[in-house]
């Protein structure tokens, strides 16, 4: 029976409940569901719709102008609902360290934390960005990962990982293979260093500092500056022939 807590569709008889605002706006969407079904139009684009998209054509063909769609997404809405929504979710905002652009403030934000500087509880280290600090307290602080094959342990899950990919794998298990030696590498990186080292054997990283040293590698090239020369190349290049022996 209809009273002040229920309503009653005109449409299809069913009582709804009608005693709350949420009540009431739940009523008027069911009543506007009928009016769409109902509804018929001219259009070239209005036949053969389904409901969201009759929806939306009524709304945007035959409100009278009252409702717009956003010029960069779909949502539909009053002009003041639309000017709204765009400068909500549509304006860039930029970031005044890197210069990159986010749609939202929120999303700015989030993005700065890649700015903060947070100090390492356990050792007291400075790093910048919530994700290399995450993966500094994960890797340095986190547990203890013991290999079942040989015992040797780890501080992180991802150390052990990779020490049994590379220790306890078989060569023909390894993804990348020499065409060579048929030894086998975890990383493609590694199959080049062994290629270099073992089969070609050449040195094209140079010393920068000119005393005729070369390597394999620029890590090593920099091992030798810092060990010989005091530091990292950072003047002008000397130019002096690199021994092949």
């Amino acid at each position: 029976m209809q009273n002040e807590e229920n309503k009653q569709c005109p449409d299809c008889g069913l009582l709804l409940a009608y005693g709350t605002k949420r009540d009431r706006q739940r009523f008027k969407a069911h009543a506007e569901a009928h009016f769409r079904e109902r509804f018929t139009c001219d259009c070239a684009d209005g036949a053969n719709l389904d409901a969201n998209a009759k929806r939306r054509h009524i709304l945007l063909v035959h409100s009278g102008g009252k409702y717009a769609q956003c010029s960069r997404c779909a949502y539909i809405g009053t002009r003041t609902q639309v000017r709204t929504h765009a400068q909500t979710n549509h304006r860039s905002h930029v970031c005044h360290v890197c210069g990159k652009t986010t749609p939202t403030r929120a999303a700015l934000s989030v993005h700065m934390l890649d700015h903060r500087v947070y100090k390492c509880a356990a050792c007291a280290i400075q790093i910048t960005g919530r994700h290399r600090y995450a993966r500094h307290v994960a890797t340095q602080h986190t547990g203890s990962w013991p290999c079942e094959t040989c015992g040797a342990v780890f501080k992180a899950k991802q150390y052990l990982t990779k020490h049994c990919a590379v220790m306890h794998t078989s060569d023909e298990a390894k993804p990348h293979r020499c065409t060579d030696c048929g030894k086998g590498f975890v990383t493609s990186n590694a199959l080049k260093t062994h290629m270099m080292n073992v089969h070609i054997k050449a040195r094209p990283y140079a010393c920068r500092y000119g005393c005729g040293a070369a390597y394999n590698d620029s890590s090593n090239r920099g091992h030798h500056e810092r060990k010989k020369h005091g530091g990292n190349f950072k003047g002008p290049l000397k130019v002096a022939p690199a021994r092949t022996t």
